[in-house]
Formats: C-alpha cells, sequence, structure tokens
C-alpha cells in the first residue's frame, strides 16, 4: 500500500527490490523445457525488457511449477481471466514470453523470467 503509484520498470524496483534472473532472454525456452524450482510465495516477474512490455505478468510461486495469480495460463496455451492457483509457470512463460516469432523460424521472444524475495522487499516492515 505505500507504492501504490509504482507502475513502470524504475518504481517497480524500488518497491520490489533486485529480482533474480530464472531464465535469460537470449535462452530459447521449447515446450519440453522447465523453469527452476519457485519456492513458495516467492514473486515471479515474466516479461519483455522494453518499455511496451515490461510490466510483463505477476504471479506468487506456489513451490511447486504452479502460480498464483489472474490471467494465467492453465491450459496450454488457454488464458482465463479469473483468478487461478494453479496456473503453470512454464505455459505462461512458454506462451506469453517465449513463443516463435511469426515468419521468424529459430526466432523467438525475448522473455525473461525472475523472482524475487519476498523477505528482500525494501522496507517491508
Amino acid at each position: 500500500m505505500k507504492n501504490q503509484g509504482s507502475n513502470n520498470k524504475a518504481t517497480l524496483r524500488d518497491t520490489f527490490g533486485p529480482a533474480r534472473v530464472i531464465w535469460a532472454a537470449d535462452r530459447p525456452f521449447a515446450a519440453t523445457d522447465h523453469l527452476p524450482q519457485v519456492p513458495r510465495g516467492h514473486i515471479v516477474h515474466l516479461y519483455v525488457d522494453n518499455i511496451m512490455r515490461w510490466n510483463g505478468h505477476w504471479l506468487i510461486g506456489n513451490g511447486n511449477g504452479t502460480a498464483s495469480a489472474c490471467n494465467n495460463d492453465t491450459e496450454n496455451g488457454a488464458v482465463h481471466n479469473d483468478y487461478s492457483d494453479h496456473c503453470s509457470l512454464d505455459n505462461q512463460y512458454l506462451f506469453g514470453y517465449k513463443e516463435p516469432m511469426p515468419g521468424q523460424p529459430g526466432v523467438f521472444e525475448q522473455g525473461i523470467a525472475e523472482v524475487i524475495d519476498p523477505i528482500e522487499i525494501p522496507g517491508r516492515l
């Protein structure tokens, strides 16, 4: 509640603090790949590092390869707007941030997956 106006890269980084990249932009991600395990309660940020897509998608890791949030991929590419507590992190990343670029064989979206430890949020106490 202290940071209600946070809505861009600078203000969200100030709010949430540093993040640890778990999958880099230049690393392809296929349907057979899996993101590293995200601990329960950690914040997951999926995005493309440009001004139009940096806000990306924010979720809370469940500790089992799934996450909780709204607008999630729960059925291999099918996104539902309702809150979900069983979103596949792999599918959310693959279909939203690492999908192949149309008409460009071998070229994929340059998505980044990162995790924020809530204990490290600045001024959280």
